[in-house]
């Protein structure tokens, strides 16, 4: 990607975020919110969990910016948000739900959050990251790590997230 376009994209969006005139958005969204600790933090001997795998789930979420909107989507048709700029702000107009999945410490209600792709893709991930550790019966997921590619193929920015982690299973005395 080429560095005026990076920081062209920056400036966006921080003037997106910021500005006065955003006005509230209610996007329709599913939450799942999951705890995570690191091992340092269980203090649980190696008898009291069973790991059982590492996972990982992934997102692709695409973002096409033009001087006076923003779109944001899911490339499997999930979703859509459609953010322009008129006389009154900012204004949101989405298709489908929003399936954001958050860490028990980084969870917020700021309607601001799904105005920005790289959170959307990441909270998309983490949802699915969840999804795959109750399908497996886990207590918990440990150590995840996120990361975020973003390319550029055109005018539309792909942003892909991928969560990975230890799902566990504590060991109970029944």
């Amino acid at each position: 990607m080429k560095k005026g376009f990076k920081v062209i994209l920056v400036v966006f969006a921080a003037v997106l975020l910021t500005s006065c005139g955003v006005t509230s958005v209610i996007v329709p969204k599913a939450i799942n919110t999951v705890n995570t600790v690191t091992f340092a933090d269980l203090n649980l001997e190696r008898n009291d969990y069973e790991i059982l795998s590492t996972v990982s789930a992934s997102a692709v979420v695409e973002a096409v910016y033009t001087s006076n909107s923003m779109k944001v989507s899911d490339p499997d048709g999930e979703f859509s948000l459609n953010y322009m700029y008129g006389k009154s702000g900012w204004v949101c107009h989405h298709k489908g739900v929003a399936r954001l999945g958050y860490l028990s410490s980084d969870y917020s209600y700021d309607p601001s959050e799904v105005m920005s792709p790289e959170d959307v893709a990441r909270r998309l991930a983490m949802y699915r990251i969840i999804n795959i550790a109750n399908q497996n019966g886990a207590d918990g997921i440990v150590e995840p790590t996120v990361s975020t590619n973003v390319e550029q193929q055109g005018k539309t920015i792909v942003l892909k997230s991928t969560v990975v982690a230890k799902i566990i299973k504590l060991k109970t005395d029944e």
